[in-house]
């Protein structure tokens, strides 16, 4: 498991928060953790070829502190990165067993 911009270890259980039907799919996930909302949103659209799947990130703190404030300002783009990073693994795996399949 990646660390965290702090340095910690996190582990979240996302669950899909909505499940639409009809050409493509938009489907989020979402969890919290520490009075932070994460939300990763997967959106599947068919092409000539197969599929586009695209996958978005986002978090934000309810009520966030100065302290809490400025260091997602200096922290923020670090773990941007990191996730980034994260993101494009998770989307070469998923690509890799779709095209097992």
């Amino acid at each position: 498991m990646p660390p965290c911009p702090q340095g910690e270890y996190a582990d979240a259980h996302f669950e899909t928060t909505e499940l639409p039907h009809g050409r493509s799919r938009h489907t989020p996930h979402g969890a919290e953790d520490k009075g932070v909302a994460y939300v990763t949103v997967f959106e599947v659209v068919p092409t000539g070829e197969g599929s586009r799947i695209t996958m978005r990130f986002d978090a934000e703190q309810a009520s966030p502190g100065l302290v809490a404030r400025l260091a997602w300002k200096i922290l923020g783009p670090i773990g941007a990165k990191a996730t980034a990073r994260v993101m494009r693994g998770d989307l070469a795996d998923i690509a890799a067993a779709a095209e097992r399949s």
